[in-house]
């Protein structure tokens, strides 16, 4: 018996090994590529240890260092500012739609639930924040399109609603508030929902780049997602202009890779301290419904 569930064990930790080294392998190969010299990606291409370490495609990404900052410091602005926003407003409407004795949940999350199958479009989006708001060129065009979502608003609910009703009774005949019942029974209970939407919009408003095309057209509030798409659409104008100039010499695919490894690598840290609440998170309420 000891040795079957011993092998059993092996078998079960060497299949999440391989599973693992599933995910990393690609991520390797993207970080050592954009370390690969243009000579060793002619002659090895996509690696996973680099042959000949060359920065040159980080030193073309950062040869105008103000931009590229200023778009760092304009998605964490946007992300910090968004999530904190967001959550407020979000986990503030799940619990109000989670109260059972709440008159009005299920219209409430019937217009929620009508959301997420039609929407105004683009253009009425368009017109609204540009034209009525008045928010093109402002951080806020940024922020305010991604504020709430449906899916998300969901998630929490279900969160909620895990918690024993009785909880909320007991505070209320000790005579709390709402908003004591609130900050100091759901908000801890309901960690791991929060958590998990917490992270979705992080990701959500860090990998965003559509509101900046969409709204900004000073160039005052670029984020760092389409500024490397930008500079992904022109690489070849770019690096047609840094071999004129004989500034650089780099490959097209070591610059797409270091494109990419600064885009990912912030949220992987993110992730590192959020990841033990994500499935959880997820999966909370699904059985109950």
């Amino acid at each position: 018996m000891f040795k079957s569930v011993k092998i059993s064990s092996i078998v079960i930790n060497m299949i999440f090994i391989l599973l693992c080294l599933v995910v990393l392998i690609p991520f390797m190969i993207i970080v050592f590529s954009s370390l690969e010299s243009k000579t060793g990606f002619l002659k090895h291409g996509y690696v996973i240890f680099p042959k000949e370490i060359d920065f040159s495609a980080y030193m073309h990404v950062f040869r105008n260092p103000h931009r590229i900052l200023s778009s760092y410091g304009t998605t964490i602005a946007v992300t910090a500012i968004g999530t904190a926003i967001s959550m407020v407003l979000m986990t503030t409407f799940a619990y109000v739609i989670s109260r059972k004795d709440y008159p009005y949940k299920n219209f409430l999350s019937f217009f929620l639930y009508f959301t997420m199958l039609f929407s105004g479009g683009m253009i009425g989006s368009y017109i609204w924040i540009a034209k009525y708001l008045r928010l093109t060129n402002t951080i806020w065009a940024l922020i305010l399109p991604m504020l709430v979502s449906p899916f998300n608003v969901f998630v929490l609910r279900n969160s909620c609603k895990e918690i024993p009703f009785s909880l909320i009774e007991s505070a209320k005949i000790e005579g709390a508030s709402e908003t004591w019942v609130f900050i100091k029974i759901i908000v801890p209970l309901a960690k791991t929902g929060i958590a998990t939407v917490a992270l979705l919009q992080i990701f959500a408003y860090w990998n965003s780049w559509f509101q900046s095309m969409l709204y900004i057209n000073d160039g005052s509030y670029i984020t760092l997602q389409y500024y490397l798409m930008e500079m992904l659409s022109n690489v070849k104008y770019e690096l047609e202009n840094a071999r004129n100039s004989a500034t650089i010499s780099v490959s097209e695919e070591a610059l797409r890779m270091a494109l990419c490894t600064l885009a990912i690598v912030p949220m992987l840290f993110v992730f590192s301290f959020l990841q033990k609440y994500f499935v959880k998170g997820l999966t909370v309420g699904s059985v109950k419904g």
